[in-house]
C-alpha cells in the first residue's frame, strides 16, 4: 500500500492513496476503518483518493474527485488501514489485517502503554492536529511510551497501519 502524506497550507495534512493495481479480475485499494463512539464505518479509498484533517474534521475523498465525506474528529477514536482486493464481481478480500494494537490509558498524563498481538519492535509516529510528527521511536508490546514532553492537546499515534486518537492532559 503506497501512501504519501503531504502538508498543504500549514494546517492541513493529506494522505494520498496510490495502491490501485488492476488485474484481469481484481483491483487493489485501501480500506479505511473509522471507529467512532461504538460503531465502525468502512470506506474504500481508490487510486487518487485521499484522506485529510481540516477544521477538526476527518475528510475522506474516496475517489479523488472532490466528492467527500466529513467526520468530526471529536467522534473519531481509531483509524485502521488495510489493503483489499476487489473482484470484478464486487467481492472484497482483505489482504493484510492480522496486526492488532491497543493503547491505554486515554487520556494520557505522562505514559501510554501499547499492546500488540505480534512480537517484535515496531516503529511509531505521533502526530499533532496539524499533521506534524512530534515524537517517534520504536515500541515493543507492553512497553510504555513517555509522552511527558508533549503539551496538552489531541494527538494521533500511528503503529503499522493503525492510527489512534488520544488526549494528553
Amino acid at each position: 500500500m503506497n501512501q504519501k502524506i503531504s502538508k498543504i497550507k500549514g494546517d492541513i495534512c493529506v494522505l494520498f492513496f496510490s495502491s490501485l493495481t488492476m488485474t484481469a479480475s481484481a483491483a487493489t485499494a485501501t480500506q479505511v476503518l473509522v471507529e467512532q463512539e461504538g460503531s465502525i464505518e468502512s470506506f474504500i479509498i481508490y487510486d487518487g483518493g485521499k484522506m485529510y484533517f481540516s477544521d477538526n474534521q476527518l475528510i475522506l475523498d474516496t475517489l479523488g474527485n472532490g466528492s467527500f465525506m466529513a467526520k468530526p474528529l471529536s467522534a473519531v477514536n481509531k483509524l485502521q488501514f488495510a489493503t483489499v482486493e476487489i473482484s470484478s464481481m464486487g467481492t472484497m478480500e482483505v489482504l493484510n489485517s492480522s496486526f492488532s494494537v491497543t493503547i491505554h490509558p486515554n487520556p494520557v498524563v505522562d505514559y501510554m502503554i501499547v499492546r500488540m498481538n505480534q512480537e517484535g519492535s515496531f516503529p511509531y509516529q505521533i502526530y499533532n492536529m496539524n499533521g506534524q510528527v512530534v515524537l517517534q521511536g520504536n515500541v515493543v508490546s507492553g512497553e510504555a511510551i513517555d509522552l511527558s514532553s508533549l503539551a496538552m492537546g489531541v494527538y494521533f499515534i500511528k503503529i503499522e497501519d493503525t492510527y489512534f486518537k488520544f488526549s494528553k492532559l
